[in-house]
C-alpha cells in the first residue's frame, strides 16, 4: 500500500508541473521489480530538479541517475516505508525528439495521450497505436541487438488492440527489422555507444563497497543476503581482497590463517609493492570498465585487512609501511566494518586464539570514522544487518546528488 501511495503521489505531482504519458504496462505500475517507462515534455535537468524537490518532501532519495540513450534517462528513487526502503525505477524520455535508437517522439505521444484507470487512479498513457508501435519496435530491437526473444510479447500486443495487431503487426515488423539491420542504423548505434561510453565514464552511476571484519563476523552471509535485495544497479560484481578476477570458481577456505611464519622484512616490503601493482592494475582492468555499467562492486576484505592481521598475510613490517603503501591503493567508495563483542564472534569461529581475536576487533574498530568506514554491529539477524547496510548505502549514494 505504501508503494502505491508513493507512486500515485509522484505521478499526480508530475502532472501538476508537466505533461507525461506512460508508454506500456501501465497495469504493472505499482509492481515491485518493474521499471516505469514514460515520456515528459521537459529536459532531463528540469525533471531532475523537480524529482529532487519531490523526493525531499516525500521521504525519498534519488540514489542513481544515468543516461540510457539520447534524451532517455534512468532515475532510481529509494522511498522510505516504515524503517525500510523500496526502489522505484524510472526510465524517462525527457522531451524526446526521435533521435534515440527507438525514435521516441514525446510531442506526438503526448498529443494523443489518453487516461487509464489503475486501482482507482487515473494515469495518462500513450494511445493504443503509439503503445503498440513502441512496444513492438522495442522487442525487435532487443531481439536483433541482444538476441532477447521476449516472453509472449505478441500476446501483449494483441491485448493492446487485436485489430491493430491484425492490421499493423506484419507491416511494423518488416519496417523495423529492415531499419535495425540497415547500415544507417549501424552507424547510429556506433555513435550511440561512443556517446554513452563518454557520458557514463564521467557520471557516477556505479558504487564500490568493501566489507571488513574478522573470521566469524558473517561477511559472506551478509554479502549473500545483500545480493538478494532490490538495489539501484543493473549488476553486482564480487571480488575477494583484490580487484582481480578468479581464474576458476573454486573458493579457497582458509582454516588456519596463521599457519605459516611471516616473511623477512625485505620479502614483506616486496610483497607490499606487488600489492600496490596488483590493486592498481586490477582496478584499471576490472573496476573502471564497471563504472559505465551501473554496477555495485562488492569486496570481501580489502588492503586495510593487513593493518589488522599482518600474520594472515605474512607481513613482518611495522604499521608505518603498511599505511604508507595504502596511500597508493585505489579505494572503494565505502567500507562496512563488521564487528561485535569478541565472545560472540569466537562462539561462531575459533580460527585464531581469543586474545588474537580481541586484538583484531579492537583494530577494526580503530578504522571506523563514521564517514568512509562505518561500523556495523553483527550481533543481529542477517536480515536486520542488511537492512541497516542498505539504509546507510542509500543515504551515502543520495549525497552524491545534493
Amino acid at each position: 500500500m505504501c508503494r502505491e501511495k508513493i507512486i500515485k503521489n509522484l505521478f499526480k505531482s508530475i502532472n501538476e508541473k508537466f505533461r507525461y504519458a506512460i508508454l506500456h504496462h501501465v497495469n504493472e505500475v505499482f509492481s515491485n521489480n518493474k521499471d516505469i517507462d514514460f515520456v515528459v515534455n521537459v529536459d532531463e535537468k528540469t525533471f531532475f530538479s523537480f524529482l529532487r524537490k519531490w523526493s525531499d518532501k516525500n521521504f525519498c532519495k534519488i540514489v542513481n541517475f544515468y543516461k540510457i540513450d539520447c534524451s532517455i534517462y534512468r532515475y532510481d528513487v529509494m522511498c522510505l516505508c516504515g524503517n525500510k526502503y523500496f526502489l522505484i525505477q524510472l526510465d524517462c524520455v525527457c522531451d524526446g525528439k526521435g533521435k534515440d535508437l527507438l525514435k521516441i517522439d514525446s510531442k506526438k505521444i503526448l498529443e494523443e495521450r489518453v487516461k487509464q484507470n489503475v486501482k482507482g487512479v487515473n494515469f495518462f498513457v500513450a494511445s493504443n497505436e503509439y503503445e503498440f508501435e513502441y512496444y513492438l519496435k522495442k522487442k525487435i530491437y532487443k531481439k536483433i541487438r541482444f538476441n532477447i526473444e521476449g516472453e509472449s510479447y505478441q500476446k501483449y500486443l494483441k491485448k493492446i488492440d487485436d485489430k491493430l495487431y491484425i492490421i499493423k503487426y506484419d507491416k511494423y515488423s518488416k519496417l523495423y527489422y529492415k531499419y535495425y539491420n540497415s547500415l544507417k542504423f549501424k552507424f547510429k548505434l556506433f555513435w550511440h555507444k561512443i556517446n554513452i561510453l563518454l557520458n557514463r565514464f564521467f557520471s557516477i552511476n556505479s558504487y564500490s563497497i568493501a566489507f571488513l571484519g574478522p573470521d566469524g563476523s558473517g561477511k559472506s552471509t551478509v554479502i549473500n543476503e545483500l545480493k538478494k535485495r532490490q538495489l539501484p544497479f543493473r549488476r553486482i560484481d564480487y571480488f575477494h581482497l583484490k580487484p582481480l578476477k578468479k581464474r576458476n570458481n573454486n573458493t579457497i577456505i582458509v582454516e588456519d590463517p596463521h599457519k605459516y611464519p611471516p616473511y623477512s622484512k625485505i620479502k614483506s616490503f616486496v610483497k607490499l609493492i606487488y600489492f600496490v601493482y596488483q590493486y592498481n592494475i586490477g582496478w584499471i582492468k576490472n573496476i573502471l570498465p564497471l563504472k559505465i555499467r551501473s554496477s555495485l562492486v562488492i569486496f570481501d576484505r580489502y588492503y586495510d585487512d593487513i593493518l589488522v592481521d599482518k600474520k594472515r598475510y605474512r607481513i613482518s613490517l611495522g604499521d608505518f609501511w603498511i599505511k604508507f603503501f595504502r596511500n597508493f591503493i585505489p579505494k572503494p567508495d565505502l567500507y562496512f566494518v563488521l564487528v561485535t563483542e569478541p565472545e560472540t564472534i569466537y562462539d561462531r569461529k575459533q580460527e585464531v586464539s581469543f586474545e588474537e581475536l580481541k586484538n583484531q576487533v579492537k583494530k577494526y574498530e580503530q578504522l571506523v570514522d563514521n564517514k568512509k568506514y562505518i561500523k556495523i554491529d553483527v550481533n543481529k539477524k542477517p536480515e536486520e544487518i542488511v537492512d541497516e547496510i542498505v539504509n546507510i548505502l542509500m543515504e551515502k549514494m543520495s549525497e552524491r546528488y545534493k
